[in-house]
């Protein structure tokens, strides 16, 4: 590096001493030119070099780094199942009062899904569900069935679109499901449900759970069906809100069958109170019970006198009986042997024994009279009789 600068300084040096003798280089080397006076006077320019010399280790220097971007992977994301307002199954593990809270769903797109209606059928083979259509010339049909699929012994209702040939003019079921049971059973019918946009809610349930599982079992165990003449699911439970009409219906039939695989033949039904027979659609009930049967108390009837009380509680049972067009029975009726005066109808051992001995001559073996001894661990309630529907002294017992 040193000895390329030194031979610059020379070059520029001899440029210097010639600049005269030229005229084509004169603008060349007019840098170099004394203007003044004198013009063979020429002045010569100084040129100093200076340079330093580095030693040292050799270094390298890397070329600088690149840095590079990678845009991040969008986030997976999962779309779960449409919510709908299909009803849901809660669990309650033991006997007892539970309280469900109302549940308030938005549905923003028209959904369909497959629902469930519970169905007693008797033993043999059965047609049930399928989607029913009128056509008036021969068509194809194409729209969606419930169905249901079996998977390691899991039964799963789906829904399913099928294409059915309608050959000519009338009415066809589309992809119906046959089952064969053994006995009287309740069967869950697949059905397609369709929910259109909206907000749906669902009431607040508070229900009170008996132990009805452990009085199957129970009855399944004790099995001593021959002294059985009457089998009578439910007291009062329309009545008291227990249960819906449908939740009974599929009571009594699952008691039905689960009693007839153990033995028991016998007639079955539920008693409640006549309002309840008369103030709720019962046709499923009527459908599933072989007689009728209700609780009917003349005492709390305050235009009914002892001596009367056979002709109310009569008229009470015809009244049952007209629902379900079955005979019937009354499962609860008698008359305190103390308490307060309701109107007409007083309390006492006197008129306690003449009520009774009318509800006897009216309908005889048709009553069931309660109770057989005071109940002394109850409340005395508002009547003050509560305690006191003990019969037993009627018949010298």
């Amino acid at each position: 590096m040193k000895a390329t600068v030194v031979a610059a300084a020379a070059a520029i040096l001899a440029g210097g001493a010639s600049a005269g003798r030229a005229h084509g280089h004169r603008h060349a080397h007019a840098l170099f030119e004394k203007r003044g006076e004198a013009a063979d006077e020429v002045c010569t320019p100084g040129c100093s070099t200076i340079y330093s010399t580095i030693t040292g280790e050799i270094t390298l220097l890397p070329p600088a780094p690149t840095s590079t971007s990678v845009a991040p992977a969008p986030e997976p994301t999962t779309t779960g199942p449409i919510t709908v307002p299909t009803p849901i199954p809660q669990t309650c593990p033991t006997p007892g009062t539970y309280t469900f809270p109302a549940t308030t769903i938005v549905v923003t797109e028209t959904t369909t899904v497959c629902g469930g209606t519970p169905t007693e059928v008797p033993s043999g083979t059965h047609t049930l569900g399928g989607v029913t259509t009128v056509v008036e010339t021969a068509t194809t049909v194409v729209c969606p069935v419930a169905t249901t699929e079996t998977q390691d012994g899991v039964v799963t209702s789906v829904i399913k679109t099928t294409t059915f040939v309608c050959p000519s003019a009338g009415t066809y079921t589309i992809a119906p499901i046959t089952t064969v049971v053994p006995s009287v059973t309740t069967v869950v019918v697949p059905v397609v449900e369709t929910y259109c946009p909206g907000t749906y809610t669902a009431p607040a349930v508070v229900t009170t759970v008996t132990e009805t599982n452990e009085q199957i079992n129970a009855l399944k165990s004790w099995s001593e069906w021959d002294l059985v003449d009457l089998c009578v699911v439910g007291n009062e439970a329309l009545f008291n809100g227990f249960c819906s009409v449908s939740e009974l219906t599929s009571l009594i039939g699952r008691t039905k069958s689960e009693l007839a695989s153990v033995g028991y033949n016998g007639p079955f039904t539920t008693t409640d109170v006549v309002s309840a027979w008369i103030d709720n659609d019962v046709s499923a009930i009527c459908s599933v019970i072989d007689v009728v049967a209700t609780n009917a108390h003349a005492y709390f009837n305050s235009a009914t006198k002892p001596a009367d009380a056979g002709k109310f509680v009569a008229g009470q049972l015809a009244i049952v009986e007209k629902v379900c067009n079955k005979p019937g029975y009354v499962m609860e009726t008698g008359w305190p042997s103390a308490g307060n005066c309701n109107g007409v109808a007083c309390a006492g051992p006197t008129e306690q024994r003449e009520a009774i001995e009318s509800i006897e001559r009216e309908l005889g073996n048709k009553v069931v009279f309660f109770s057989f001894r005071n109940d002394e661990w109850k409340q005395p309630g508002e009547c003050n009789c509560e305690r006191s529907w003990g019969c037993a002294a009627v018949w010298g017992v």
